[in-house]
């Protein structure tokens, strides 16, 4: 699963578009599965995805 949401943030052409921009943290966030994200960040001067966490969705928001 995790490896799958992996995949398509690297193979996507716009990986702002499949994620949830949560601007009070100004990351975006990716579901894979029904608990879990992938917790990232683009730097679009050098073209790069930053991987900030991948965990359940608790262990993001601090709540269920």
């Amino acid at each position: 699963m995790v490896d799958k949401g992996l995949a398509d943030l690297a193979t996507s052409e716009n990986p702002a578009r499949i994620g949830d921009y949560k601007p009070s943290m100004r990351i975006f966030s990716y579901r894979i599965g029904t608990s879990h994200r992938i917790i990232y960040s683009i730097r679009y001067s050098d073209g790069i995805i930053e991987l900030l966490r991948v965990c359940d969705h608790k262990s993001v928001y601090g709540r269920d």
